[in-house]
C-alpha cells in the first residue's frame, strides 16, 4: 500500500503566542509543517523555525485565497491539511488521518472543528464541518478562490466528512471577536467590489449582512434586505441553495416582519428554516421561542427536548456555529418552564434540581424552585 506523505499549511501573522500549540499538535502526523507569514512583527517566523517548520513569506494583500495558494503550492506532500494558528489537531484525530491517507476516498475532505466559546473550558463548544484536507495537485490545479473564507474553484464534488479527525479551535473566543469582525469586513466589501455576482456571491452577503450586525453597524439593515432578495429566487425550494442559507434564516426569523423584503414573511421564513434546515440549533432555538411566545407549549416543549438530545450526543447539523447553551443549560432551563405551563411539575423539577448550581442559569433555576415549591404548597 503506497503511503500518502502529509503537508501541514498554516497562514499566520504575529502568532509566535499561538504556534507551539498549533504546530505540537501535528508532531505524530505531519511530514513537513509549512509556515505562510504575511509580515509578521514579532518572532512568529524564529518559532516556527525553531520548531521545524519551513518558513515562507508572503506580501499580504487583503486575500486570503491568494495567500493560500501561495501557501500551497510551495507544499511537498501529497496532500495538505490547512490549519489556522489558533487550531489545534486533537490527539484523537492522529489514527483516523492516517486510515484516510492509506486509502483516501476523495480528493478532498472535511474535518469537524470544535469551536470553543468559553476560555479555559474545552467542554464548551460546538462543532462544526470545514473543507480543510486536500489533494495537494488539486488544489494546485483548482486554486483557491475569495479574499474572505477562501474555498475551491470549482468546489469539490466529492468532500465527505472524516470521521474521527477533529480540530478544536479558539478563534470564537469574546477577546479575539472585535478585530476579526474589522478585519472581515474589510474584505467581505472588497470580494464583493471583485465578484458581485457569482455561484458565491450570495454566500458573501450573507457574511457581511452578519458581520454587520456583529459589530452593530447601522450598515447592517440594509445588507440584510440584500441578502434577503438574494436568497428570495429560492424561497420555495425543497433545499437551501447553500448551506449559509440557515446564517440568514436565523437573522430573518428575528427581523421585523414590515422589513422584510418579498416574498419573505415571517410564516415564509418559518417554512424555509423547517424544511431546510429541521437540525440546526439556532433555527429549533429560535422557533421553539416563538412557539412558547405563541402559547404552543408543547410544540416549544418538543423542540426543547430535541435540542437537549442534540447537546447529549452533538447530533446536530455540522453547517452552523452557535453558543452551545441553546443545547444544553438555556434548553433545559426554558424546557421546565413549558412543563411548568404544562402542568409536569414534577417534570420541571427533574429539569431545574441539577442546574441549581449552574454558574450561568443558576439563579433563574432556584427562583423556579421556590416557584415550584410554593405551588406545591398552594396544593
Amino acid at each position: 500500500m503506497d503511503r500518502h506523505t502529509l503537508s501541514v499549511h498554516l497562514l499566520v501573522r504575529d502568532e509566535e503566542q499561538n504556534l507551539p500549540a498549533a504546530i505540537g499538535s501535528v508532531a505524530g502526523v505531519a511530514d513537513e509543517v509549512v509556515v505562510t507569514d504575511t509580515g509578521s512583527t514579532d518572532g512568529t517566523a524564529a518559532v516556527a523555525a525553531g520548531l521545524g517548520a519551513r518558513v515562507g513569506r508572503f506580501a499580504w494583500r487583503d486575500d486570503f485565497a491568494a495567500a493560500w495558494n501561495a501557501g500551497v503550492a510551495s507544499c511537498r506532500g501529497d496532500w495538505v491539511l490547512i490549519l489556522d494558528a489558533d487550531e489545534r489537531l486533537l490527539p484523537a484525530a492522529a489514527g483516523p488521518l492516517r486510515s484516510w491517507l492509506a486509502r483516501p476516498a476523495a480528493d478532498a475532505a472535511r474535518v469537524l472543528r470544535r469551536d470553543l466559546r468559553e476560555a479555559g473550558d474545552p467542554s464548551r463548544f460546538t462543532r462544526m464541518a470545514v473543507l480543510r484536507l486536500f489533494r495537494r495537485e488539486r488544489a494546485v490545479a483548482a486554486p483557491f478562490v475569495g479574499r474572505c473564507h477562501p474555498h475551491p474553484d470549482p468546489m469539490p464534488a466529492a468532500r465527505p466528512i472524516l470521521p474521527g479527525v477533529e480540530l478544536e479551535h479558539r478563534g470564537y473566543l469574546p477577546a479575539a471577536r472585535p478585530a476579526k469582525l474589522a478585519r472581515s469586513r474589510r474584505l467581505l466589501e472588497l470580494e464583493l467590489t471583485d465578484r458581485p455576482t457569482g455561484p458565491r456571491s450570495l454566500y458573501y452577503r450573507i457574511e457581511l449582512a452578519r458581520t454587520l450586525l456583529g459589530s452593530g453597524d447601522p450598515a447592517a439593515d440594509a445588507a440584510v434586505r440584500e441578502a434577503a432578495a438574494g436568497l428570495a429566487p429560492h424561497a420555495d425550494a425543497a433545499a437551501a441553495p447553500l448551506p449559509h442559507a440557515a446564517l440568514l434564516l436565523e437573522v430573518l426569523l428575528q427581523w421585523p416582519a414590515d422589513r422584510l423584503p418579498p416574498p419573505w414573511t415571517p410564516a415564509a421564513v418559518a417554512a424555509a428554516a423547517d424544511r431546510w434546515f429541521p437540525d440546526a440549533p439556532p433555527l429549533l432555538w429560535l422557533r421553539a421561542g416563538q412557539a412558547f411566545a405563541a402559547g404552543d407549549d408543547a410544540a416549544a416543549a418538543a423542540t426543547l427536548e430535541r435540542l437537549v438530545a442534540m447537546g447529549r450526543d452533538h447530533g446536530y447539523d455540522p453547517h452552523t456555529g452557535f453558543d452551545p447553551a441553546i443545547v444544553a443549560e438555556r434548553a433545559a432551563l426554558n424546557l421546565a418552564a413549558c412543563r411548568i405551563r404544562l402542568g409536569d411539575l414534577a417534570g420541571a423539577r427533574r429539569l431545574l434540581e441539577p442546574l441549581a448550581d449552574d454558574p450561568r442559569v443558576g439563579e433563574q433555576a432556584r427562583t423556579n424552585l421556590g416557584l415550584l415549591d410554593g405551588l406545591r404548597a398552594d396544593r
